[in-house]
C-alpha cells in the first residue's frame, strides 16, 4: 500500500496544571469549614511561546485549547536551509549575528509584524502584496527600530530570508479571521457585487492544503516534498518517507471536507473541483455529479475499452510498476523485475494498469487507474464539467492551493466571479481575489459554518457531533487489500 507522507504540523503542547492549596488563615478556615467541602485550586497561566525574532520582547502566543489553536494575533513561519541556519548562528559580530532563532530544520515562527519588518530589512521584494493586516502596522515600526539598533540583518541571513520569502506561511489574527468570515458569508448569500439573479453559483476549488490535517503532506509547504527538494533534503526525505507515512485507506475526511460536503448537500456550493487524489471528498459524501477530481482518485479505476468506472475500497495504483518504469526511464535499465499485467504509458512513462479486468458482461477489458501524472492529459469527462461550472461561477472558494499547477489553476478566474483564497502561503491569484484569508482551511471553515448554520440543527457544535458519528461508516468504506 502506498504511503502518504505526513506533513508535521506546527503544534504547541499544553501545560499540565499544577494544583496548589489556597492559603487561608486559621480563623477563615474555621468560619468556612462547614461551607467549603472541596479544596480549591489555582492553575498557573498557560506557557508562552517565544517569538523567533531575537530582539522581540513580546511572547508569540499563549497556548490554549481554542478553535484557532490559541493564535490570538497574526503569525508568520519561515524556513531556510538548515546548513545556512547553523552557519549564520555561529557569527558573533553585531551586524552579522543571526537576528532569528532557527530550529534544527531551519524553521522560525514569529509575529507577522516582526516578519514584515525583518523582510523589509533583508530587502525582500514585493512586500506590499503580502496582505499585512490592520494589526500588523502598529508593531512593525517598533520591530524595525529594534532590528536597526542591532546593526540590521547580515548579508548571509538577508540572502537566506529573501530566498525563503516565496514560501513563507502566514496566519491572520483572530479578529481578521472573523471579519473575513463575515465578508465571505455575505458573498455566499448574494451580496457584495454578486450579479446573478437568485442564489449565486458557487464552486469550491481545493488543493493539498485541506488534507494536511488528515495526514497527507503537501508539496509547497515548509516541509512539503518540493520544498525539501529545493533545500537539498530530498535524500533524507526519501529515507524517512515510509517511517512517517500513513496508508491512504487510513485517511479520514478533515473538517474542511465535511463542511464542503454539507454545503453541497444544502446547495450553498454547486460544484467542487479538486486537485487532490486522496478520495476524501467522495468519502465525505460528495456525489460524483458534483465533483471533478482533476488529478484522479487512488480508489477509482476504469476500463480501457468500455470506460466503465469502479469505486474501490482499497488503493488501486501499482507502485511496484511505477518504481520499475521510473528506473527504466531515468537510467535506461533496471535490476527490478517487470511487474505482471503492466505497460509503460507513452505520455508519462509510468504504468496505469491495475492488473484487474472489467466485470461488464462481454467486455473483460483491462482496468486503469485514474491518476494524472506529469505528461498525462486530463480526462475530458472530468475536465469539461469543471470548466462548465467555473465559467458560470459567481463565487469561487479556493482552499488550500497555491494555484500554481496549470491548467487546473486557470479555472478559478475563468468566470470572473468573486474569488476567495484561503491558504497559508501567497498564491498566483492574490491580486485578483476579493478576499484573501491567511490560515488553515479547517479553522476558517469552522467560522464560516458557524455563520451559515446559526442555531439550526444545534449550530456548529451539532454539526461537529454529526461528523464524529460518521467514523463507523468511513471504516466500512475503506479496507486494506
Amino acid at each position: 500500500t502506498k504511503l502518504a507522507k505526513i506533513d508535521p504540523q506546527f503544534s504547541m503542547s499544553a501545560h499540565d496544571p499544577v494544583r496548589a492549596k489556597r492559603a487561608v488563615s486559621n480563623d477563615d478556615a474555621r468560619l468556612t469549614s462547614r461551607k467549603r467541602k472541596k479544596k480549591t485550586s489555582t492553575c498557573p497561566p498557560p506557557p508562552l511561546l517565544q517569538c523567533s525574532l531575537r530582539c522581540c520582547p513580546r511572547p508569540l502566543v499563549c497556548v490554549s485549547f481554542s478553535s484557532s489553536q490559541g493564535r490570538a494575533g497574526g503569525r508568520a513561519r519561515i524556513r531556510i536551509k538548515p546548513t545556512e541556519a547553523r552557519r549564520i548562528g555561529k557569527y558573533k559580530s553585531v551586524g552579522a549575528r543571526a537576528k532569528v532563532r532557527y530550529d534544527k530544520d531551519g524553521i522560525a515562527t514569529m509575529h507577522r509584524s516582526c516578519y514584515m519588518a525583518l523582510a523589509e530589512a533583508a530587502g525582500t521584494p514585493d512586500i506590499g502584496s503580502m496582505h499585512e493586516g490592520k494589526d500588523c502596522e502598529a508593531t512593525k515600526k517598533d520591530a524595525a527600530k529594534a532590528i536597526a539598533a542591532e546593526g540590521g540583518v547580515g548579508r548571509s541571513e538577508a540572502r537566506a530570508l529573501r530566498e525563503a520569502a516565496e514560501l513563507v506561511e502566514m496566519w491572520d489574527s483572530e479578529a481578521e479571521m472573523e471579519s473575513k468570515a463575515d465578508a465571505v458569508f455575505r458573498l455566499l448569500r448574494g451580496g457584495n457585487g454578486v450579479t446573478s439573479a437568485g442564489s449565486p453559483h458557487v464552486i469550491a476549488f481545493t488543493g493539498a492544503g485541506i488534507s494536511t490535517s488528515a495526514g497527507i503532506g503537501d508539496y509547497r509547504g515548509l516541509k512539503g516534498k518540493w520544498t525539501e527538494d529545493d533545500l537539498g533534503l530530498a535524500v533524507e526525505a526519501k529515507t524517512t518517507e515510509e517511517d512517517d507515512g500513513v496508508p491512504y485507506e487510513d485517511l479520514r475526511p478533515t473538517f474542511a471536507h465535511e463542511a464542503l460536503a454539507a454545503l453541497v448537500a444544502d446547495k450553498t456550493v454547486d460544484y467542487i473541483v479538486s486537485q487532490n487524489c486522496d478520495g476524501l471528498h467522495s468519502l465525505s459524501g460528495v456525489p460524483d455529479s458534483k465533483l471533478s477530481e482533476l488529478h484522479g482518485n487512488v480508489f477509482r479505476e476504469y476500463c480501457e475499452d468500455c470506460g466503465t468506472e469502479y469505486q474501490r475500497q482499497c488503493y488501486v495504483p501499482r507502485d511496484d510498476a511505477d518504481d520499475y518504469y521510473s528506473q527504466l526511464s531515468d537510467y535506461g535499465k533496471t535490476d527490478l523485475e517487470r511487474p505482471w499485467g503492466t505497460r509503460q504509458c507513452k505520455q508519462c512513462g509510468l504504468n496505469h494498469r491495475t492488473g484487474q479486468r472489467c466485470s461488464k458482461e462481454g467486455c473483460r477489458g483491462r482496468l486503469r487507474d485514474t491518476i494524472i501524472n506529469f505528461g498525462d492529459n486530463l480526462r475530458p469527462c472530468v475536465w469539461d464539467p469543471a470548466e462548465y461550472h467555473s465559467e458560470r461561477a459567481d463565487v469561487v472558494l479556493a482552499l488550500g492551493s497555491t494555484l500554481l499547477v496549470t491548467p487546473a489553476a486557470h479555472l478559478v478566474l475563468k468566470g470572473g466571479g468573486n474569488l476567495v483564497i484561503v491558504n497559508r502561503q501567497r498564491t498566483g491569484c492574490d491580486r485578483q481575489a476579493a478576499v484573501v484569508v491567511r490560515g488553515d482551511a479547517d479553522i476558517f471553515l469552522q467560522k464560516l459554518m458557524a455563520r451559515i448554520l446559526g442555531d439550526r440543527e444545534g449550530g456548529l457544535a451539532g454539526f461537529l457531533e454529526q461528523c464524529a458519528r460518521k467514523s463507523g461508516r468511513y471504516d466500512l468504506a475503506r479496507r486494506k487489500d
